[in-house]
């Protein structure tokens, strides 16, 4: 009986051993079915997408897309009615090349206007900026003589009028002054003409005989003489106006006593308006005397500046009505044609840039270990069947996104990918934007 119990005894560490032996060979035979299930039997999962697995010809990392080119819009920068387009949809254009001409001719009438207010602020700075004149300042000078004799006999029959108004029978003898007064003056008026006249004859033939230093002297001369000359005349003048006016004023009193002191008040009147004639007389002469203000100087070149401005900015808008080529390309799209009002902005023609071509191809996140920026790659086209074309990958995108709509299968939309960018050189423009494209990253 004690032996039969000494071997019962063991028995249950037996089981115990057996049983972790069998665990662990079960969970063997797991391990290696799901290795061998995630290496060769992986439901859904191509060789080509298997992160573990060397790219190889036959698991290369491949897309596909269309081909795609740089565009460039050409629009007016103003609005216009479009007068010609000189290019059509696969015309091939060069940078500078004109491809659409708008009409200006509104524009064109506004520059005329800012043209002439251009020369006229020139010319009023070359007013305003020259030196005193001998001429102006003559001219001046015989102005203020002028008033001044304008005033002197403005006064005596301001003076007479009041002589006139206190001793009301001196009238018929200041009359008969008067009228002897005009007559003298008018026969200086024929004397001061005919010297004036003399003086204009001796100009002209100094004027037609300048050899020499000492005939254009006697042409400067004679051109002075002929300045004094005018003022004379225009100073006798004026003293004849003012005798004329004082038989005028003496007449009326004779023949209308009533009016005496109205007459007076007027005289009185005149003589003050001349008054004021001499005193901007003599503002005009110191002004031609003085020269250019620095002040007016400055205000005009500001006008100048201001005008030159406005044209080079209206100069600016009409050559933008010619729509130029702002590089090679050929015209992908042309949306007006001649005889149209085109908006302010919009797109008129669009070119593309096909020295260098794109395909974007869509790669899922568990390729991505096998892309980088650089790598090569062959693209085929169906239009050229049998050639490949070399690209390199210029753009990896840094965020996953859902496959585009346009792209594959209904269910590989639902994948996570990253849009890749192969560039491709193009120099003979056979790749076109569009053509279905096949891309194998190397």
């Amino acid at each position: 009986m004690r032996c039969c119990s000494e071997r019962r005894r063991p028995i249950p560490a037996c089981e115990a051993s057996m049983k972790r032996i069998i665990i662990l060979i079960v969970l063997l035979a797991l391990a290696a079915a799901g290795y061998y299930w995630w290496v060769e039997g992986r439901p859904g999962l191509p060789p080509q997408l298997d992160p573990f697995i060397a790219p190889t010809a036959s698991n290369a990392v491949t897309g596909s897309g269309s081909i795609e080119a740089e565009r460039v819009a050409v629009s007016a920068e103003f609005g216009g009615r479009i007068l010609a387009i000189h290019a059509s949809e696969g015309d091939e254009v060069h940078k500078g090349d004109l491809l659409v001409e708008l009409d200006g001719s509104v524009l064109l009438a506004q520059r005329n206007q800012l043209e002439a207010a251009v020369t006229e602020a020139r010319a009023n700075l070359a007013r305003v900026s020259a030196p005193p004149l001998p001429e102006a300042i003559a001219a001046a000078q015989a102005d203020l003589d002028q008033a001044q004799a304008a005033a002197e006999a403005a006064s005596s029959v301001a003076a007479t009028a009041q002589q006139v108004a206190a001793n009301p029978l001196e009238i018929s003898a200041k009359l008969d002054s008067a009228k002897s007064q005009v007559e003298m003056l008018s026969k200086q008026v024929e004397a001061a003409q005919a010297a004036l006249k003399t003086a204009e004859v001796q100009s002209d033939e100094a004027s037609r005989n300048q050899a020499g230093d000492e005939a254009k002297t006697r042409y400067q001369a004679s051109i002075k003489d002929v300045e004094a000359a005018r003022a004379n005349l225009a100073a006798v003048q004026a003293e004849l106006e003012g005798a004329q006016q004082q038989v005028e004023l003496l007449s009326a009193i004779r023949d209308n006593p009533l009016a005496l002191k109205a007459q007076a008040d007027s005289a009185a009147s005149a003589y003050a308006v001349a008054q004021a004639g001499v005193e901007v007389a003599k503002a005009k002469l110191a002004a031609a005397q003085a020269g250019p203000r620095p002040e007016d100087v400055a205000i005009a070149r500001a006008q100048l500046a201001q005008a030159e401005a406005a044209l080079a900015r209206m100069d600016v808008q009409i050559s933008k009505l010619r729509l130029l080529a702002p590089r090679d390309g050929i015209v992908t799209e042309r949306v007006a044609d001649p005889g149209e009002l085109a908006a302010p902005g919009a797109t008129l023609l669009t070119l593309a840039n096909l020295d260098q071509v794109t395909l974007t191809v869509y790669v899922p996140d568990m390729q991505m270990g096998r892309v980088h920026l650089g790598q090569e790659a062959d693209v085929s086209v169906d239009a050229y069947p049998g050639e490949t074309f070399k690209g390199t990958v210029t753009y990896i995108a840094a965020q996953a996104e859902f496959t585009p709509k346009n792209v594959q299968t209904k269910e590989e939309r639902a994948n996570l990918v990253f849009a890749v960018k192969i560039t491709l050189a193009n120099a003979d423009h056979r790749l076109k934007p569009g053509m279905p494209a096949d891309a194998t990253l190397r």
